[in-house]
């Protein structure tokens, strides 16, 4: 019983840093998770870059988050991205053989290994 008492925890601590994002913050969380650079999401929502920075900084702070990898992971862990929307940057393989995968540097390697 304790485990699923920990994991409504988890899950309403979750939901409560979510909901303490602006729906802007939320937008520009998914587009920087995404891999948008800040002058491409300035373009795309018709904000100066200065703006987004703004955005960027206020959403990371209310988050305390401090970094734009634990950003991705928080976005896909509360569900604003999946790992499939992603697309160039998860780990590239030839699916169909299975006979390699790239680490995260790209370098080629044997599968299962």
């Amino acid at each position: 019983m304790v485990p699923v008492f920990m994991g409504k925890c988890a899950v309403t601590s979750v939901n409560s840093s979510l909901e303490r994002l602006t729906s802007r913050q939320r937008e520009v969380l998914q587009l920087i998770a995404e891999g948008h650079t800040t002058k491409q999401i300035a373009h795309r929502l018709r904000l100066s870059v200065k703006t987004v920075e703004s955005h960027r900084a206020n959403l990371m702070k209310r988050l305390e988050i401090h970094d734009v990898a634990r950003l991705v992971r928080y976005a896909i862990r509360v569900g604003i991205i999946q790992v499939e929307s992603l697309g160039g940057l998860a780990a590239k393989g030839n699916s169909t053989t299975g006979e390699t995968d790239e680490d995260a540097h790209g370098a080629r390697r044997p599968r299962g290994r």
